[in-house]
């Protein structure tokens, strides 16, 4: 909970100055996860 706390806060105090930089590298990463997991997940025997 308290990880979750702190990454809430430290999201709203970068809003104005952008998405933090790790989100820029996890992001794309993040959603061929989702992709590739969600193919695999419908067409895996």
């Amino acid at each position: 909970m308290m990880l979750g706390d702190v990454n809430l806060s430290d999201v709203k105090t970068r809003d104005e100055a952008g998405p933090h930089p790790i989100w820029l590298v996890v992001g794309p990463w993040a959603m061929f996860a989702v992709v590739v997991g969600g193919f695999l997940a419908r067409w895996w025997p």
